[in-house]
C-alpha cells in the first residue's frame, strides 16, 4: 500500500511512466505466493503511472452517486463495458475494459479502500509478477460545488518494464473517455436535482 502512494506523488504529472531497473533475482521461497512477493520487492521501483483529471461543476456527493453504482457502469461508462462488485474492503470486482486501440480486456480485482464521496481504490494481479492500483479520486475546490475527478492506475513489478507507450496512451484515453462520460453525467444530475445555483 504504502509504494504505492509514494510513487504517486513521484510521478505525479505524467501520462505514463517506466523506470527500468536490471534483471538479477536469487530468492529462496515456500511457496509461490512467497516468491511473488519477493520479486515484487525487487521491483520495487519499476512503476508505470497513468492518470487523467478533469473538473466537474457538480459536488461529490453527485459524483460519487455516478462513479460508486458499479453495476451500471455499462448505462454510461465508454471505457467499461461491463462492472460489477459492492464497495466492501475485500470484496471482489469485475471489469470488462474496452480502451481506444486495444482488445477488450477483463480483469478481476479487490477493492483496497473506499471513502465516500472521495476516493476509491482496487487491486489488479496483471500476470505472474506484476499488479495494478486502480483509483478513484473526487477532491472538493474550495467553498465551491465544483470537483477535480482524477482517474488513474499505478502498475508496479516485473511486468511494467514491458508496457509500450502505446499501451499506456490507450489507457490514458480510455481514463480520458470515462472521465468526461463522469462529468457529462454527474454536471446533469446535478443540474436536474434543482440544487445547483442559477
Amino acid at each position: 500500500g504504502d509504494r504505492f502512494s509514494e510513487a504517486r506523488l513521484a510521478h505525479v504529472g505524467g501520462a505514463g511512466e517506466a523506470v527500468d531497473r536490471p534483471l538479477g533475482i536469487r530468492v529462496q521461497c515456500a511457496d509461490r505466493q512467497e516468491l511473488e512477493d519477493a520479486v515484487l520487492a525487487f521491483f520495487e521501483g519499476v512503476v508505470v503511472f497513468i492518470e487523467h483529471r478533469l473538473g466537474i461543476a457538480a459536488p461529490a456527493d453527485v459524483i460519487w452517486s455516478v462513479i460508486s453504482d458499479l453495476d451500471r457502469w455499462s448505462e454510461w461508462n465508454p471505457s467499461y463495458a461491463k462492472a460489477s462488485g459492492r464497495l466492501s474492503i475485500g470484496a471482489p470486482v469485475s471489469f470488462d475494459a474496452k480502451f481506444p486501440g486495444m482488445k477488450p480486456v477483463h480483469t478481476d480485482g479487490t477493492i483496497v479502500d473506499w471513502v465516500p464521496d472521495a476516493q476509491l481504490l482496487w487491486k489488479v494481479r496483471l500476470g505472474a509478477f506484476t499488479r495494478s492500483l486502480r483509483y478513484i479520486e473526487i477532491e472538493k475546490v474550495g467553498e465551491t460545488t465544483g470537483c477535480i475527478f482524477a482517474n488513474g492506475e499505478l502498475i508496479e513489478g516485473f511486468g511494467a518494464r514491458y508496457i509500450s507507450r502505446s499501451q499506456r496512451g490507450a489507457a490514458y484515453r480510455g481514463y480520458e473517455a470515462m472521465n468526461e462520460a463522469v462529468k457529462a453525467r454527474a454536471e446533469e444530475m446535478w443540474r436536474a436535482s434543482g440544487r445547483a445555483p442559477t
